[in-house]
This record gives C-alpha cells, structure tokens and sequence, in this order.
C-alpha cells in the first residue's frame, strides 16, 4: 500500500510545485477549471491582478463567471477589481495589455462594456447588493460578507453598520440551509476587517448553533 502511496506523491507534488511556484500561471489554472465547472463557481478572483500584459486572461476569466454565475457574490467582486483596475490605466497602459492590437483593445473594450463596465465601480457594487440576488448554493450571508470586504478592503471605506448587516442577514440566512462553517469564516472576517467589539453576531450565532465548539 506504501508503494501506491509512494507513487501516487510522486506524480502530485512535481506539477503542484511548478503551479505553485509560477504565479503567472495560478490564474490561467483557475479560469481553466471555471470553464469546466458550470454547477458551482471556483475562486479564480484572488488571481484576477497579473502583470498588466495578461488582462486579456483576467477578462476571459471575468467573463466565464458572469456568464455561468452571474449572480454568484464573488462574481461581483471579480468585476468590482476588473473594472477598477481598468479605470486606473491610462490609454498607452491599456494598449500594451494587447500587444499594441487596436482590434484586440476594441474587442476587449466592447466585452468591458457588456459585463457592465462604469465609472462608479462603488455605485455598480452597491447595486447589485440592494438587489439581492439570489444563488443556489450562496446564503444572503455569503453577500454580505463580500459586500463588506469589498467596502472595507477595497474601496477603503468604513461599515459602520457591518455588524448589523451580517447579523440580520444571520437570521435571514438561518431559516434556509446554512452551514455552520459560513458562520464562522463570516465572524472572522468581521473582526479582521471591521474590529468590531459588540458581539451582536456572535450572541445570535450561538443561540442558532447551540453546539458550536466555536461560539461557546
């Protein structure tokens, strides 16, 4: 059995090294299982920055979740970057993204426009949270928490209603299917990202799991 084992860590960790070691490739990984995977979206966001010649990677990638999940929390942050990223380059940085291809740059201009580009990414991100859209597989919960990272961490502005946010969207969430372990990674990143100190969500999170280890 060892040696099957043996075998099995010889084919893995090499290939998983070299992905790991070359960060250029990690997105073109994550868009590749994205383009296979229609039932439930992977995480290709965290690699959406590469150097400024492979926008056109990011943008394919963009473009393949919004278009199999486009209601998905994460898929609104994936263009909330997108499109602030593009916003900040000028008209040179935006043809060198293309290699200088005025057909390329047009194209991928047009695309930009059809996944909603605009000037007021803020505005585009507040919309589609007061819509609240549902997706199979993501709680009311799993939006407020990317809705909050999204304010805090990347437009750098203060929630001070964070907190409240998630605790109503707690209990919303808590009459439907809603996993113990979205409650906690919830928690953490509340604290992490707002500091807060009234344990509104925690108190309600432990009258909902009464056997969490972790909200005792």
């Amino acid at each position: 059995m060892s040696g099957v084992w043996s075998s099995l860590w010889r084919r893995w960790l090499p290939p998983t090294l070299k992905m790991l070691s070359c960060k250029r490739k990690q997105f073109l990984f994550s868009s590749d299982t994205v383009s296979q995977n229609t039932s439930q979206p992977v995480r290709p966001i965290n690699y959406l920055f590469l150097p400024v010649d492979k926008f056109d990677a990011a943008l394919k990638a963009a473009a393949a979740l919004h278009e199999r999940h486009a209601t998905y929390p994460r898929t609104v942050a994936a263009l909330s970057k997108l499109f602030t990223h593009w916003n900040s380059l000028d008209e040179a940085a935006r043809a060198k993204a293309f290699g200088d291809d005025k057909a390329a740059l047009e194209a991928a201009v047009t695309q930009l426009e059809k996944l909603g580009l605009t000037a007021d990414v803020e505005k585009f991100e507040a919309d589609w949270f007061a819509r609240g859209e549902k997706y199979i597989g993501a709680s009311r919960l799993d939006s407020v928490i990317v809705h909050i990272k999204l304010i805090s961490s990347h437009f750098k502005k203060d929630v001070s209603n964070a907190e409240q946010l998630a605790t109503d969207a707690l209990v919303e969430s808590a009459q439907k299917d809603l996993r113990i372990t979205t409650v906690v990674t919830a928690h953490r990143a509340l604290k992490k990202l707002t500091g807060f100190k009234d344990e509104t969500f925690k108190t309600k999170a432990k009258e909902l799991f009464p056997h969490s280890v972790y909200f005792a």
